[in-house]
């Protein structure tokens, strides 16, 4: 940090650093001497990264794109086989005749990162999905549990009631916080 401070000032050296106050010295921050150059500037811009990460921390935790080709293969296989169930979510019966939301979702996969193979483990597993409560248990956690959601989100964009109930069902049943819920409506639903 003080190398970018000598950067901004112009200067080769940084000064010794400020002696500690004194005890019978005031602590507040408003009541304190102006210090050096330095400290004020390294101040401000602490305040500012902060600030800004305060108002972005929705962003900061929950990022803003999805990147199915960063997980690890485990993860991958876990995530296509949920997304072949939210895909028949709300769609009657399992008829494995490729409905439209089934070819929507695997447009929006392969836009997001993933593989043919990936694609292919997802078309499969239409023919045979697993059991709901299979597929939620192999999402749990905080790298897939949000994902599982946004791909609930993304099955149901053009469904019904039932797919929104499936999506609300998803994100309760992983427990996931409300405002990684309200950050993915937000992002994921048209």
């Amino acid at each position: 940090m003080s190398g970018l401070i000598d950067r901004l000032l112009g200067r080769g050296a940084v000064p010794p650093a400020v002696a500690a106050p004194e005890p019978d010295e005031p602590r507040d921050r408003r009541d304190r001497l102006p210090g050096s150059a330095e400290s004020q500037i390294e101040e401000r811009i602490g305040e500012k990264v902060l600030h800004g990460w305060l108002q972005n921390r929705q962003q900061t935790l929950m990022p803003l794109s999805v990147n199915l080709g960063r997980l690890a293969p485990g993860d991958r296989v876990a995530a296509m086989r949920f997304a072949a169930v939210a895909a028949l979510a709300g769609q009657p019966g399992r008829e494995v005749d490729r409905p439209a939301a089934a070819a929507a979702l695997e447009t929006w996969l392969a836009s997001v990162g993933a593989s043919e193979d990936a694609l292919a483990l997802y078309r499969s597993t239409l023919a045979h999905p697993p059991a709901l409560h299979e597929a939620l248990a192999a999402v749990r956690g905080p790298a897939l549990g949000p994902l599982a959601f946004v791909t609930a989100l993304v099955a149901g964009r053009d469904g019904d009631a039932a797919s929104r109930a499936f999506a609300d069902y998803v994100a309760a049943s992983l427990a996931l916080p409300s405002t990684a819920v309200r950050s993915a409506e937000r992002r994921f639903r048209f």
